[in-house]
């Protein structure tokens, strides 16, 4: 019998973000995993350099353990039992450690190309690329703000940084902004627009008449 749809909020925006992006039969196969990882416990994990390691176990099963490795960095996660590497496809084990860190966004590193709906097309569609954007920044800011609220210095630099950083970005982002657009906003606008015309010659004092002649004046 086929597994019940999971009721977590977590995993149900898991399947949604890959009913996005990828084809129908790798949706259901990643279903099947996500269905499946709520038989696994958490039995350790131990932090090293940038990254945690996790340790899970099926429950009431002794046997084998699974390893899962999450980055801090950019939110890439392995797992022991290698299926991404041979299939494309996120295996439970996974899943059981993204609910378990409450990562809201799937990090881009496992959603494979190849099985996007916009694969044959060469076009990977950009509401997805800007979840998969915004999930590894949000991984980035928050743990540099782990290390920045430790210490006073730290605190005061990074809170600096950022200030500087928002204002690049938000000027960036007007200098890309369309054109057309803003024609359009300024025609509804009730703020006369100021155009820029050529500039006026001036005679001024001291100044030959042939010198306005070489002009065209």
């Amino acid at each position: 019998m086929e597994p019940a749809y999971p009721t977590d909020a977590t995993l149900i925006s898991y399947l949604r973000q890959y009913g996005a992006a990828c084809t129908r039969q790798v949706f259901h196969m990643v279903k099947l995993e996500v269905d499946l990882e709520i038989r696994y416990n958490i039995v350790g994990c131990e932090a090293e350099g940038t990254s945690n390691i996790f340790k899970l176990r099926k429950f009431n099963h002794q046997g084998s353990e699974y390893t899962v490795t999450h980055s801090m960095v950019d939110n890439h996660l392995e797992c022991s039992c290698r299926q991404f590497e041979s299939d494309g496809i996120p295996c439970r084990h996974i899943f059981a450690i993204m609910k378990n860190l409450d990562l809201q966004h799937i990090p881009p590193t496992l959603i494979k190309r190849r099985f996007t709906v916009r694969a044959k097309e060469g076009v990977t569609d950009f509401m997805v690329v800007e979840m998969s954007r915004f999930g590894t920044l949000n991984s980035l800011a928050t743990h540099m703000n782990s290390l920045a609220a430790k210490l006073d210095s730290s605190y005061n630099i990074a809170k600096d940084k950022m200030r500087e950083l928002i204002l690049q970005i938000q000027l960036a982002l007007e200098e890309q902004q369309d054109p057309a657009s803003s024609d359009i906003l300024n025609e509804h606008s009730s703020t006369p627009r100021r155009l820029v015309r050529d500039p006026v010659i001036v005679r001024t004092k001291g100044c030959r008449d042939s010198d306005f002649s070489e002009l065209g004046v």
